[in-house]
C-alpha cells in the first residue's frame, strides 16, 4: 500500500499503541506473526522481530516492531470512520480486496 496514494491513512501511532495494549497477548502475538510473514526476503532481515522482543510474550516489544513498520512506510495504517458505509466510495475502497489487516476501534 502506497501511503501517499490512500486518503485515510493515519500516523496517529497513539491510537494504534492504545489498541494494541487492549489486545490480549494471543492477539498480538497473530496479528505481529501475519504482519511478519507478509513481509519479502529482505524486510524480514531487517525488520527481524527478535530485534525488537527480548521474549515471545513481549507485547511492548511487538508493538515497537509494529511502529518500525509503520514508520519505515513498510506498512500504513488506515482510519475508517464509522459513517463509512454512508459513502458509496467508501465502501468500494476498503472492500477486502483494497485492504489486509484491520484492527477494530478500542472501546
Amino acid at each position: 500500500m502506497n501511503p501517499n496514494r490512500c486518503p485515510l491513512t493515519t500516523s496517529d501511532f497513539d491510537l494504534i499503541q492504545r489498541t494494541l495494549q487492549e489486545m490480549s497477548l494471543d492477539e498480538v502475538i497473530f496479528l505481529t506473526e501475519q504482519l511478519f510473514g507478509e513481509l519479502s526476503a529482505a524486510e524480514k532481515v531487517t525488520y527481524d522481530i527478535n530485534r525488537f522482543c527480548s521474549a515471545y510474550s513481549d507485547i511492548p516489544g511487538r508493538i515497537r516492531f509494529i511502529k518500525a513498520l509503520i514508520d519505515d512506510g513498510v506498512i500504513a495504517s488506515i482510519h475508517i470512520p464509522l459513517s463509512y458505509q454512508r459513502d458509496s466510495r467508501l465502501v468500494d475502497l476498503i472492500r477486502s480486496r483494497h485492504y489486509e489487516y484491520f484492527i477494530p476501534k478500542a472501546e
